[in-house]
């Protein structure tokens, strides 16, 4: 049996524009790890995998965000759209997050999306008034709303946009054809900005955003990986290694 950690979990994110592979890559790694650490991965879906045994939390929550963000989607209205992402980005760093941790212990937690740099990155798209602040004050509101410190561990995924729109456009007719998710148990459907121009656009943001993450957050160790030119178990055993290295030295800390 795998025991609980007694501190404070090592904290690992994941950014990068849509299609790059965020989500399959940190569950693949998450479920190697959890061979040897105990695991929560807070998302869509997000699950707990505690000594070997795996257990999805908060399904019908998620699946009622999902359906106020698709309705949002569907409106094309981009205020709309950004509501639904704020009030995900609450309830996941306010609610789930924090009460899986007190419950579970886990040794790690892994989140599909960055509670700072991915609302950095799609406010302009969807949340002007955001996007207008100077960034003391979003960082500063961001901290406010998800009461969530910075990860331990940010994995950043690029893809050229071309890439990514054909990589989404194939998942989503793959789901359709089949009736089901080929990657978790959330539905895929087109998002407003998965497109050419709103992912050239977002692959420029996250670029000036991570070096300016760098210089803010010196202590956060940024893992960016290629998906491009890299396969996927390439991608999933860089993150494994990391991840790893790290937990182990987490714990001997302690001793």
């Amino acid at each position: 049996m795998i025991e609980r950690a007694e501190r404070q979990p090592l904290l690992v994110g994941a950014t990068g524009i849509d299609g790059a592979g965020k989500s399959t890559s940190l569950r693949l790694a998450a479920q190697q790890l959890s061979e040897t650490f105990n695991i929560v991965a807070v998302g869509h879906p997000t699950y707990s995998i505690i000594n070997g045994n795996k257990k999805f939390h908060y399904t019908r929550w998620t699946e009622w965000i999902d359906r106020i963000h698709e309705h949002a989607d569907q409106t094309t209205n981009p205020r709309l759209v950004g509501i639904a992402n704020s009030f995900k980005i609450a309830f996941m760093g306010r609610v789930i997050e924090p009460n899986l941790i007190n419950r579970l212990r886990p040794d790690a937690v892994f989140g599909f999306r960055d509670y700072y740099l991915d609302p950095f990155a799609y406010s302009a798209l969807y949340a002007g008034a955001f996007s207008k602040l100077n960034v003391d004050q979003q960082y500063n509101l961001l901290q406010y709303v998800t009461q969530q410190p910075y990860r331990n561990i940010l994995v950043y995924l690029t893809l050229h946009p071309y890439t990514a729109v054909k990589r989404i456009d194939d998942r989503i007719t793959i789901e359709r054809t089949t009736g089901q998710s080929q990657v978790d148990k959330k539905t895929k459907w087109p998002h407003m900005h998965e497109n050419i121009e709103g992912l050239t656009m977002l692959d420029s943001r996250f670029k000036v955003l991570v070096e300016d993450f760098r210089d803010r957050a010196p202590d956060v160790q940024i893992l960016q990986i290629d998906t491009q030119n890299n396969s996927r178990d390439q991608v999933v055993n860089n993150i494994v290694h990391v991840v790893r290295n790290s937990l182990d030295c987490w714990h001997c800390s302690d001793e």
